[in-house]
């Protein structure tokens, strides 16, 4: 017999984990004769053996099995050899015939029967020769006789088919299955930081543990990919992690391929499932034996798991890489069959909370629609906080959180909603009290949408802005731009429309979200609604175009709002048969989900353009019922009121009018809503917010004095190079840096009259709003009394301005140095060529520098700084040119020369200055510059010119 002297010997693993738990577990059960170590691969059974008995110095002996094994007369070989190693001390072979088996196995029982002192026999990879009756009824018959001092470990994938009863009645059988293999969260942080030197965050632990089930093998091919990883950059990375190749390698070559194509079939067809019912099974796949295809992979340790309630589930990892392998061989349109096919199946059971999910991974959305109003019917509200929680904690890993949340609470009707919420928010505490970043920013984000529908504006600014700033710290890109859309829409009602673009804008800038349906559909919404309430028709036309080609791609109640708001741009200019051709169109739709919020925000519009119509019976009707089903929302429904105000002045119903009035003040007095203005008599006038109603161009007169460069104001300002304040011809410096800050915003947008929000949002970010009306209220009386030490009161200042909420720097009275650069550059301001090059030159005086060049890293200046150095190249460029043409070559060569210094990376200057170098013959010179021109385009950015510059040359030759 050929034999292999590596199946005998002890694996050795350096470095290894103690895992004090399970060699505890280990040590207290010696006394056992089988202790077994029963999970799927990769979960660290030989590498605890092993460690256990090297840590503890144990007397043992190893014995690796495999498909040879199987064989009784090799499986005793093999087991003689190693127990005669052990008694003599010497490395003997022992190999054993078939007619001499039973009178060597008599003699080994009986060896081991009286076995005097401790001893282990470990062995490795039982499942090898599970299928050897023969092989199991030695060995039974072996352990059932040891001595108390040895004892048997079997490490195996599949539960060993022993017949150990006795063992088991007698205390004598210990197990180690899955569940206490895997590594906790402890083990996890001893692994990386002890074991690896790689240190955690309490968040990367928490993350690590849940994505890989403290799976032992996935945390071994992951160790090596860390320490490339930079810190600030693992959060994220675990936010996003779903596998590497080399783990599904490993899943598909260790586990999947040596499983039947029976079994592989069951698992890629149920992977999608959130639980694995038998009988649901049974019905999906059209067979009729799932329990036994469930207890065989139960009892082997493959791919799922029992909880603790009796639910069969997959473990996450291998399920996303079953679902992997899923797509490979079935197109989308196959996997969203199955997905309806089981919504059908769960919704026959009148288990509405799967069918709904199903539906949802369809995207069958009308269909999820139809199931949640059955769920109405069936179940009582409490019953809705039990589907957030299950949806957020079991589906939500499975679908854009998007889809979730918005979706899901868009679903749920208002009135169930509005007496959920507290308990939504009450089960955040359960979140925080993790440290898991995904589920806080998540859920805070699905109770900014509910608050949203719920008509609490502020507290869904609130949730989102929260959400959204751990967004940014996890490096989520997906849920910054989920968070981003939502705080786009919650702007846009609360009127801060350039907040809105932003936000909107922001939330599309991520390419790789590009084909991210949410984010894009309710952005681009937004923007075209931002610019319908600001007029600019022609652009909001094409943004609606752009979100209606993103709506086709899931048709679902999405596509209420943009066919709404095309019927708003058709009813703007006037066309309101197409009006109502689009807002019918938007109707039909939203009544068939019937979802209400998006039914109400239908006749809403629909009401505004009979009123528009002067059909003031369609506006009455649309309106009353756009009221019914916003009752629980109230900020629609204090829009919907407050139309129903003007309404009823037309109709002269003043007890209506009244009535509504009262209830549109109470309600923007209970919620705050601040910028909601009040009803107007004048009917389709939708009045705006006043910071959108303000925007005054205040013209600033530009003294410029040829003779003496002096002026009248007794404030002179200095911001191109170095930041000078000059009051009465003295310094003054502002310290507190606050005020500085607001100053150099309010000069920065000069002109315009800002809302304090902005001005808050820029100068005070990230603070509460009450701390930060303190702090700017503080900055800008000190601010104030810098300017004009002799100011009374802050309202009288001569500078710094208000109207209403809006503050704004009124520069009539002092000077800018900005101002009079911008009026010397402007051509208009010159008749001649003469006057140009004067004015350009006296420009050229001012700019000492870039604008304020001592601030780089306050972000408001950036524009204004860019804007100002492009003058003053053009400038430069300007003069240079004109030197030229005037064949005053040493001005010329003097601008081209300061030029280059201020833009040393333009290729376009240094061709343009060689070649009329080399036209005037001046060769050493174009020979310098080329030498600075190959230095700095070549050397530094890597582009080679030398071809270029010999091109050049070449042809003047």
């Amino acid at each position: 017999m050929l034999f292999f002297e590596s199946k005998l010997s002890v694996p050795h693993y350096s470095p290894y984990l103690i895992r004090d738990r399970l060699f505890t577990y280990l040590n207290e059960h010696l006394d056992c004769s089988l202790i077994c170590l029963i999970s799927e691969g990769g979960y660290g059974k030989t590498t605890l053996v092993s460690s256990f008995i090297k840590e503890n110095n144990l007397p043992s002996v190893w014995y690796k099995l495999s498909q040879m094994d199987g064989n009784p007369a090799v499986f005793l070989s093999y087991f003689k050899t190693l127990i005669m190693r052990k008694i003599s001390g010497k490395k003997v072979i022992c190999e054993i015939s078939d007619d001499e088996l039973e009178t060597e196995l008599d003699n080994l029982i009986s060896i081991l029967a009286s076995w005097p002192e401790r001893l282990i026999i470990v062995l490795d990879d039982y499942q090898t020769i599970d299928q050897s009756e023969e092989v199991e009824q030695m060995l039974t018959s072996i352990i059932s006789h040891v001595s108390p001092y040895v004892t048997f470990i079997i490490t195996s994938r599949i539960r060993p088919n022993l017949k150990l009863i006795n063992l088991k009645l007698k205390n004598k059988l210990a197990y180690l299955s899955t569940k206490e293999l895997k590594f906790t969260p402890n083990e996890i942080l001893q692994y990386f930081s002890s074991l690896h030197k790689i240190s955690l965050q309490p968040k990367e632990i928490y993350l690590i543990h849940s994505k890989t089930d403290g799976w032992a093998a996935c945390l071994q091919l992951l160790q090596d990919l860390m320490k490339d990883i930079d810190t600030s950059d693992r959060l994220s990375f675990w936010i996003n992690f779903k596998g590497t190749e080399d783990i599904y390698n490993y899943l598909g070559e260790e586990i999947l391929a040596k499983q039947s194509e029976e079994i592989k079939s069951f698992l890629y067809q149920t992977c999608i499932m959130y639980e694995l019912s038998s009988d649901v099974i049974d019905t999906y796949l059209e067979r009729n034996h799932t329990e036994q295809v469930l207890d065989h992979l139960l009892k082997n340790h493959l791919f799922i798991y029992q909880n603790e309630n009796g639910d069969i589930r997959y473990y996450s990892l291998f399920r996303v890489f079953l679902t992997n392998q899923l797509t490979k061989r079935f197109n989308h349109a196959q996997i969203r069959e199955f997905h309806e096919q089981l919504s059908k199946i769960y919704e026959d059971k009148k288990d509405f909370f799967h069918a709904f999910a199903h539906a949802m991974s369809s995207n069958n959305f009308l269909v999820a629609t139809q199931i949640m109003a059955k769920m109405k019917e069936f179940y009582p509200p409490a019953k809705f906080i039990d589907l957030i929680d299950w949806f957020f904690e079991e589906v939500s890993p499975r679908l854009h959180t998007a889809s979730i949340s918005l979706f899901l609470v868009k679903c749920i009707p208002l009135n169930v909603l509005e007496k959920i919420i507290p308990a939504m928010e009450k089960n955040l505490t359960k979140y925080d009290e993790h440290v898991n970043p995904l589920s806080i920013v998540h859920y805070k984000h699905q109770l900014a949408a509910a608050y949203f529908y719920n008509g609490e504006i502020r507290k869904a600014d609130q949730f989102c802005s929260d959400s959204l700033k751990t967004s940014y710290k996890n490096k989520d890109h997906e849920m910054i731009a989920i968070n981003l859309s939502l705080q786009s829409v919650i702007y846009f009602y609360m009127g801060k429309y350039d907040q809105a673009l932003q936000a909107a804008q922001e939330s599309l800038s991520y390419p790789k979200l590009s084909s991210f349906f949410h984010p894009n559909h309710i952005s681009s919404w937004v923007l075209a609604e931002v610019h319908l309430m600001q007029n600019k028709l022609d652009k909001a036309k094409i943004l609606l175009e752009e979100t209606l080609k993103i709506s086709k791609q899931r048709h679902n109640a999405s596509i209420v709002y943009p066919y709404c708001s095309m019927g708003k741009y058709y009813r703007l200019i006037g066309d309101y048969e197409k009006a109502l051709e689009w807002i019918h169109k938007a109707m039909k739709i939203a009544e068939e989900f019937q979802l209400e919020y998006a039914m109400a925000w239908v006749y809403k519009e629909l009401a505004i353009t009979y009123m528009e119509m002067e059909d003031w019976k369609s506006a009455e009707h649309y309106l009353s019922k756009a009221y019914s089903y916003v009752v629980p929302s109230t900020y629609l429904k204090c829009e919907v009121a407050k139309l129903q105000v003007t309404l009823y002045t037309k109709l002269r119903n003043q007890d209506l009018v009244t009535m509504k009035l009262q209830e549109f003040q109470e309600t923007k007095i209970e919620k705050h809503y601040d910028w909601l203005s009040p009803p107007s008599q004048d009917v389709g006038s939708e009045q705006q917010p006043e910071e959108v109603q303000e925007s005054v161009i205040v013209e600033h007169p530009v003294l410029v004095n040829d003779s003496n460069d002096t002026h009248n104001e007794t404030i002179r300002i200095l911001t191109l190079g170095n930041f000078e304040i000059i009051v009465n011809q003295k310094p003054i410096h502002i310290k507190r840096k606050a005020s500085l800050q607001l100053l150099q915003y309010l000069i920065t947008h000069q002109g315009s009259k800002i809302n304090k929000e902005n001005i808050l949002d820029e100068i005070f970010p990230g603070g509460l709003i009450d701390s930060a009306n303190n702090q700017f209220y503080v900055a800008l009386s000190y601010l104030r009394k810098a300017l004009e030490p002799n100011l009374q009161k802050g309202p009288s200042s001569l500078y710094i301005q208000r109207d209403g909420e809006h503050y704004f720097l009124n520069a009539q009275h002092l000077y800018l140095d900005i101002n009079e650069f911008s009026h010397l550059v402007d051509p208009k301001n010159a008749f001649t060529p003469i006057e140009r090059v004067n004015n350009l030159k006296k420009a050229e005086v001012l700019y000492k520098g870039d604008y304020f060049e001592g601030y780089p890293y306050n972000i408001f200046l950036e524009l204004e700084r860019e804007r100002y150095r492009v003058l003053y190249i053009n400038l430069l460029q300007e003069l240079a040119e004109y030197y030229w043409e005037m064949n005053d070559f040493q001005n010329g060569q003097m601008y081209y020369d300061k030029l280059l210094t201020k833009e040393p990376y333009q290729e376009p200057i240094y061709v343009d200055y060689i070649e009329k170098l080399l036209k005037a013959k001046m060769f050493l010179h174009a020979k310098r510059v080329s030498k600075h021109y190959q230095q700095m385009i070549e050397k530094e950015l890597g582009i080679p010119v030398v071809e270029k510059i010999e091109a050049l040359f070449n042809s003047k030759s």
